[in-house]
Order: C-alpha cells, then structure tokens, then sequence
C-alpha cells in the first residue's frame, strides 16, 4: 500500500481487535494487512459463496418441488424447472427449437435426454450442469 493512500479511521469493537491482532500477529503481518487481506479475500470469496448459496437453493427447491405430479408420479427434472418458470411445454419446445411433443415424452421418462440438450436445458434455465445431473440422477433413483 502506497504512502500516498487515502486515511482511513475504522473503529473496531474490542474483542473483534484482538481477534485480528491475534491472527496478524501469527502471520506475521501489521494489523492494517490483516484487515486488507480479508477484505480483499471476502471480495475474491463472492463466487464461491453464491456457488454454496445456489447449492443450499437446489436443495431446498428439492425438499419443495421435487414432489409427485397431479397422478401421484415423481416430476422430471425438466418438468420442474419448466414449471418454476412458468413455462408451458409448447415455449420450452420453441426454445429449445424441439417439438412439444418430444418434451412431453422426456419428461414422462419415455426418451432420453441427450448432452446437448442437457447443456440447453442449463442454459435456459440458467442451472449449471453438475445440478441438472445430480436432479436427474436422484429423479431415476427415485422412479
């Protein structure tokens, strides 16, 4: 950090102060470091958190919606999402450029889904792919 740096006063509750003081102190670091080396690691730990935040998310919407259709029939994946969205299978079909008709038989478990699809599916619904995997993995375990 440059001399030129801009001041910056921060009042610190006592016990919090010790704590820094402390682990500066076992690295070696001013306390000033310590303070900038965790503020810039809070900042580079964002994607990780969101990560951990979406996977806490998947799995409540699990516990939520990964429940049986209106004939008491565990839903698809696909059918999940779709209805998250509020999409009818008819706009789902049209963007994934496939007829609704193939959708309707995906996610009644009577075609299989393909790679590319798969990729898709995350794209449109913005769900990364290891997620998708792991739904369809639990759905074929559980039907």
């Amino acid at each position: 950090m440059a001399r030129n740096d801009a001041l910056f006063q921060l009042r610190l509750p006592e016990h919090l102060r010790e704590k820094l003081e402390k682990e500066a102190g076992r690295k070696k670091l001013s306390l000033t470091a310590e303070i900038l080396n965790r503020l810039e690691e809070s900042f580079s730990n964002e994607p990780n958190k969101i990560m951990e935040l979406m996977e806490r998310v998947s799995t409540l919407e699990k516990a939520v919606f990964f429940n049986k259709n209106e004939n008491n029939k565990l839903e698809h994946p696909f059918a999940r999402y779709r209805k998250l969205k509020n999409l009818t299978l008819e706009e789902l079909a049209e963007k994934l450029d496939l007829s609704p008709s193939f959708i309707r038989r995906i996610e009644k478990s009577q075609h299989l889904t393909s790679p590319s699809l798969i990729v898709n599916i995350g794209k449109i619904f913005d769900i990364p792919l290891d997620t998708i995997l792991k739904d369809i993995e639990e759905y074929k375990k559980h039907t």
